[in-house]
């Protein structure tokens, strides 16, 4: 089975099946995002930079704080950043596609990336 990138679609994958059929496969989800009139693959892993944490690839970007809950989202030039008011994390957590600010009571706030939507 080879897929067929160029029939790709936000929630499908198209494939040609070693006897000649075709195979679609779809998702209730974006599996994938629109770049430069090409459609790729989301992963919505994340990444630790110098001083923050940020997505791999998908069609918003996304980007936190390591030290504070701090988020920032942005798409075609617009950004909406959150922070939470009188939060102090003593650990901040990656775990796949999900970020954990923990803080001195055990409080904690969890940012998680999944298809297309935070």
């Amino acid at each position: 089975m080879k897929e067929l990138v160029s029939l790709r679609k936000p929630r499908e994958k198209h494939f040609l099946n070693e006897d000649g059929t075709f195979t679609v496969q779809m998702y209730d989800h974006d599996i994938h995002y629109l770049e430069n009139g090409e459609y790729k693959e989301i992963d919505n892993s994340l990444i630790e930079l110098d001083s923050y944490i940020k997505s791999v690839k998908n069609s918003f970007g996304f980007r936190a704080a390591k030290n504070s809950p701090l988020v920032t989202v942005s798409q075609n030039e617009k950004y909406l950043t959150l922070k939470l008011v009188d939060f102090y994390p003593k650990k901040t957590e990656i775990r796949n596609n999900e970020i954990v600010y923990t803080n001195n009571n055990g409080l904690q706030i969890k940012y998680s990336l999944m298809a297309g939507v935070m």
